[in-house]
């Protein structure tokens, strides 16, 4: 009897032993032998997927030997139920993280195909993976045999409360679902809402909406106050834009000499400096007689709103230093001193 009993823990210990190394097989076939093939192919799909499925399929084969061998102890043989009850909730557990990252990068990959979705938000991944725990769970009850029916009947009267208490964030839930279904807004967009915050979109999450302000700061906005608000969209319908730069002259300034040298200078700098387009032909419109100047704006290219900054600085001082070579006066009001 004690042979018996060795012989089965023996037999259990090979089982654990012969997964592992499968395991290991299938990790090095993957993570060398495919991994060189996917390479050599034109899309990156085959990368990713290799990448996230690598060690689910090395966990789910240790998961399997260990099955194996527990299943062959004689010892347990009246606790089989409970023990393929445990295993069977961690296949369907395994089966559920698979399934969830493979449908999220290829959902990933086609929105990547789309022009608006170079950078997928977290929210479509997190609800793809609740649809498949949701389906998970029920699987999982309806193999034990736990009826499903009253269980949704009373998650449907708890829901009626729990949807009461959370409205806020039921609210900014279904608002991050519009901001992705309309798309007035995508990730890695510059944007400006009502109340003049600007920044770069970072992600749509299922409660709020992170920017990235030019600052490197993060500020979390709320998805409903997002979804509310009066949005400049400076990324649609492409990213270039424009920039103007407001000067002004005194009123003995030869007009057509300046708009000629800072037409001059501006097309120097959509040429030389860093953001700026050089493919656009920069403007300049005289429009007011002031007090003491005539105004007048110059308005130059830039491949994306952050670069006015830099484009501005840049054009600034090379205008400055154009018109005191010309001897052109940029005015100023004048102050009386007192008698």
């Amino acid at each position: 009897m004690v042979a018996i009993v060795l012989n089965d823990y023996v037999f259990a210990i090979i089982k654990i032993v012969l997964a592992v190394l499968l395991g290991k097989l299938i990790h090095v076939i993957f993570s060398i032998y495919l991994h060189k093939a996917a390479k050599m192919t034109k899309t990156t799909l085959d990368d990713e997927l290799l990448r996230v499925l690598t060690k689910p399929f090395y966990v789910l084969v240790i998961v399997g030997g260990l099955h194996a061998a527990l299943s062959g102890l004689r010892e347990l043989i009246q606790f089989q139920p409970l023990v393929n009850g445990i295993f069977f909730v961690l296949y369907i557990l395994l089966a559920s993280f698979i399934a969830s990252r493979i449908l999220s990068l290829l959902i990933s990959h086609w929105l990547k195909v789309q022009k608006k979705f170079e950078r997928t938000p977290k929210l479509v991944s997190k609800i793809v993976a609740v649809i498949i725990y949701v389906i998970a769970i029920l699987i999982t009850l309806d193999h034990f045999n736990i009826a499903i029916t009253p269980l949704i009947a009373t998650l449907g009267v708890g829901g009626i409360a729990i949807g009461l208490a959370l409205q806020g964030t039921l609210a900014n839930l279904f608002a991050g679902l519009f901001l992705l279904s309309d798309k007035p807004i995508v990730v890695g967009d510059f944007i400006e809402m009502d109340n003049k915050l600007s920044g770069n979109v970072e992600d749509i999450g299922w409660r709020t909406t992170r920017i990235k302000l030019l600052s490197d700061d993060i500020v979390v906005v709320p998805n409903s106050r997002l979804a509310d608000s009066i949005i400049i969209n400076y990324s649609m319908p492409n990213e270039k834009t424009s920039c103007i730069v407001k000067c002004n002259v005194s009123y003995n300034s030869d007009l057509d000499k300046v708009e000629k040298i800072t037409l001059e200078v501006a097309r120097k700098i959509q040429k030389s400096v860093e953001g700026a387009d050089p493919d656009y032909e920069p403007l300049v419109r005289f429009n007011e007689f002031g007090l003491y100047n005539i105004s007048f704006n110059a308005i130059l290219g830039i491949k994306d709103y952050a670069s006015r900054y830099r484009v501005t600085h840049e054009f600034m001082k090379a205008i400055k230093a154009a018109f005191d070579k010309n001897k052109i006066e940029i005015a100023v009001p004048m102050v009386e001193t007192p008698k």
